[in-house]
C-alpha cells in the first residue's frame, strides 16, 4: 500500500500559535495526515547564568557610553557596545569608575516590556520564532547572540515541538538513551531510559520555551521572587494568548541561574514540575576569589568584565556575584599558602570555621584577603567615602551569607542536573598561594616564614594580576653582614625578610569555571545527574551531549505530568 501521509511543517503565527497549511492531492483528507500539537501545555522557563542578562541603564548611568546606543548598561551581544572592534568608545573602553556608574544595581533593570529588548545579535532568518513572539515570551531579556542563548533555547522549541517523526509516529526524535555520546559522559546517577510509553506520555503537552532573564547585579533572593512572578505570568499568557491549558512549568537553568530557580522553588513551589540544572555552582567556586584577586583568565573575559582585580573588583562587589563564592558548605581550608610549589605543608589554611565570609572575604587589611576597600568603588577617593563604600559593600556580603544560608541543600524533589567534569577545562576548588623568597638587602634569600607569621605578612605591592609582593616587618632594622668580598662587616638598614607570592593553576576538573568538587555537591540531594565532559561553562548548551541530557530530563519529568485534557 502506498503512503500517502503527507509531512506538515508547521509555524508559530502572529498570534503565538502554531499554524499549517497543506496543498491536498484530492478532495478529502481522508489519506492525508497532519500533526496537531497538544491544547494542554508545560512551558519551559530558560534562566540565563551571570552576565547573561542585558540591562538597562535607568538613572545617571543612561548615555554614558556615547559611542553606542545609550540606552544599555550591559549588552555584550554587540561587539560595538562592548568596543571590541572600536578604537574609541564601548564598554571595554571604561574606566573603572565609569563601569562602577554603568553597573549600579539600583540603576538597572531587565528588559520586559515590548518594544525594549534589541535582537540585533540574532539572525531572525533562523529563528523557529518570530520576533514579536521571541519578545512575548522574554527571550529579549536573555544574551542571545554567539556568545548567548539563542542557540539553546531555539533547540529546544524546535526539538520539542514534535516528540515523533512525521512518517513514523512510533519512533521518537530524540535520544532515549545517549549511547550515541558515551564517550562524553564519565557517569550518570538515577538514570532511567526512555521507553516508547515514555514518549508517548510527554507528546501529549505542547512545550512552548519562554525565558527569564534577572538582574544578575541585585540578590538572586529578588531574582527568585522575580522568577515566581514570571511563572504566573507564563502560565497566565499560554492560557489567555495561546489558548493552552496548563498548570506548571519545567525551569532549565545556567550557571548561577541554578541557584536562582532552586530559590524560586524553596519560597513558590507550587507551579513547578520539575528543574534541570546545567553547570551550577552548587556550593560557590574558588575560580570566582581568583578573578576578584587577578582578573579573568581568559581572552574574552578581559575583554567583558576585567583583566584585573582594579577592574573586576568593582562589579564583582555587587549582591549577585558575591553570591558565586564558596559558601558555608564549600568545607574549610580551601584557601592555602605553600612555600615553594613543591612544598606539601601548608602554611596558613582558610577558612577554619566554615565561615569564610568572616574570615576571608570580610577582611580588610591581610594580603590574602577578597577585597582591596579602595577598589571597591574606585569613584570614592576620599577615606570617609571608602569606609562608605566598605561598609556597603559589608551589606551585600551579609545578604550573600544569608542567602546562602537560607538555601543550604534545598532542590526541588524533581530535580535533573548536568555538569563538566573534564580535565582539558580545569577550574579552582582550592586556591594554592605559593610563596618563595626574594633577595633581601643583605643579598640573601629570604627563609620561609613561620606558620605563625605567614598570616601577617604585609602586603606591599600588589599587580592585581596574581603577583604581590610581601615583607615580614618583624624582621626588619639596621643589620650588619659579611659580603662575600671584603674583611670588614657592613651595616645596612633592612627592610625584613621580602617574599613574592603567585596563585597557582587550577587544580580541579570541571567546565573551566565551575569545579566538580563543586558541581557535583547535588549529587546526593537529586533525582538525575550527568558528569560530562567536552565543553567549558559559557558554551555547555552548545555542546551535543548536553543537549541530549536536557531533552532526556525533560521528557523524564514530563511523563509524570498529570493530564489536563478529558480522554
Amino acid at each position: 500500500m502506498t503512503d500517502k501521509r503527507i509531512p506538515v511543517v508547521t509555524e508559530i503565527g502572529a498570534d503565538g500559535r502554531e499554524h499549517a497549511a497543506v496543498s491536498m492531492g484530492k478532495k478529502g483528507c481522508e489519506d492525508n495526515l497532519m500533526y496537531i500539537a497538544p491544547r494542554q501545555a508545560i512551558p519551559i522557563i530558560f534562566v540565563p547564568g551571570i552576565m547573561g542578562t542585558p540591562l538597562l541603564a535607568t538613572g545617571d548611568n543612561k548615555g554614558l557610553i556615547r559611542h553606542v546606543d545609550g540606552k544599555w548598561s550591559w549588552f555584550p551581544d554587540s561587539l560595538y557596545w562592548l568596543g571590541v572592534s572600536m578604537t574609541t568608545g564601548g564598554f571595554n573602553r571604561l574606566s573603572p569608575e565609569q563601569k562602577k556608574t554603568l553597573l549600579d544595581p539600583r540603576n538597572t533593570q531587565v528588559p520586559r516590556a515590548m518594544g525594549e529588548a534589541d535582537f540585533s545579535g540574532l539572525d531572525l532568518d533562523k529563528c523557529i520564532l518570530p520576533k514579536p513572539e521571541m519578545e512575548r515570551r522574554g527571550w529579549g531579556s536573555i544574551i542571545l547572540g554567539k556568545h548567548g542563548y539563542g542557540s539553546i533555547v531555539n533547540f529546544l522549541e524546535k526539538e520539542l515541538r514534535s516528540l515523533y517523526h512525521a512518517k513514523d509516529n512510533s519512533k521518537p526524535t530524540v535520544k532515549g538513551t545517549m549511547l550515541a555520546y558515551q564517550s562524553e559522559i564519565e557517569s550518570m546517577h538515577g538514570y532511567e531510559a526512555l521507553d516508547i510509553d515514555a514518549y508517548k506520555k510527554a507528546s501529549a503537552w505542547s512545550y512552548p520555551v519562554y525565558a527569564s532573564g534577572y538582574n544578575w547585579l541585585r540578590s538572586n533572593e529578588e531574582s527568585a521572587d522575580e522568577l515566581a512572578k514570571f511563572i504566573e505570568f507564563v502560565l497566565s499568557d499560554c492560557a489567555t494568548r495561546l489558548k493552552l491549558k496548563c498548570s506548571h512549568v519545567i525551569v532549565v537553568t545556567h550557571s548561577m541561574g541554578g541557584l536562582v530557580a532552586r530559590r524560586c522553588a524553596q519560597k513558590h513551589p507550587e507551579h513547578i514540575l520539575g528543574i534541570v540544572h546545567g553547570v551550577q555552582p552548587a556550593i560557590g567556586a574558588a575560580t570566582a576569589y581568583r578573578r576578584v584577586r587577578a582578573g579573568w583568565e581568559d581572552v574574552a573575559g578581559r575583554l567583558a568584565i576585567g583583566a584585573n582585580a582594579r577592574e573586576v573588583t568593582p562589579i564583582f562587589a555587587s549582591p549577585g556575584p558575591l553570591q558565586l563564592l564558596p559558601n558555608q558548605l564549600y568545607g574549610n581550608n580551601w584557601l592555602n599558602v605553600h612555600w615553594r610549589s613543591k612544598d606539601t605543608t601548608a602554611l596558613m589554611s582558610l577558612p577554619e570555621q566554615n565561615n569564610p565570609y568572616k574570615e576571608i572575604y570580610a577582611n580588610t587589611t591581610s594580603w590574602w584577603r577578597l577585597c582591596d576597600p579602595q577598589l571597591v568603588d574606585p569613584r570614592q577617593k576620599t577615606l570617609p567615602k571608602i569606609s562608605e563604600a566598605w561598609e556597603l559593600y559589608l551589606k551585600n556580603l551579609k545578604s550573600a551569607e544569608d542567602f546562602h544560608a537560607e538555601l543550604g541543600n534545598y532542590y526541588f524533589p524533581s530535580t535533573y542536573a548536568h555538569y563538566g567534569t573534564d580535565r582539558g577545562y580545569p577550574a579552582w576548588h582550592k586556591i594554592q598561594w605559593i610563596i618563595e623568597g626574594v633577595r633581601n638587602a643583605t643579598g640573601n634569600y629570604s627563609n620561609p616564614p613561620s606558620i605563625e607569621v605567614t598570616p601577617n605578612l604585609k602586603l606591599t605591592a600588589d599587580n592585581q594580576t596574581n603577583y604581590v609582593i610581601l615583607k615580614n616587618l618583624a624582621t626588619a632594622g639596621k643589620v650588619a653582614y659579611q659580603p662575600l668580598q671584603g674583611p670588614a662587616l657592613i651595616g645596612v638598614n633592612y627592610s625584613g625578610d621580602a617574599y613574592r607570592a603567585t596563585m597557582a593553576s587550577p587544580d580541579d576538573s570541571g567546565d573551566g569555571t565551575v569545579p566538580m568538587h563543586s558541581a557535583d555537591a547535588l549529587t546526593k540531594f537529586v533525582t538525575f545527574s550527568a558528569k560530562l565532559k567536552g565543553f567549558d561553562h559559557a558554551h555547555s548548551y552548545d555542546n551535543k551531549t548536553v543537549r541530549a541530557v536536557t531533552l532526556h530530563s525533560i521528557i523524564s519529568i514530563s511523563k509524570h505530568a498529570k493530564n489536563l485534557c478529558k480522554p
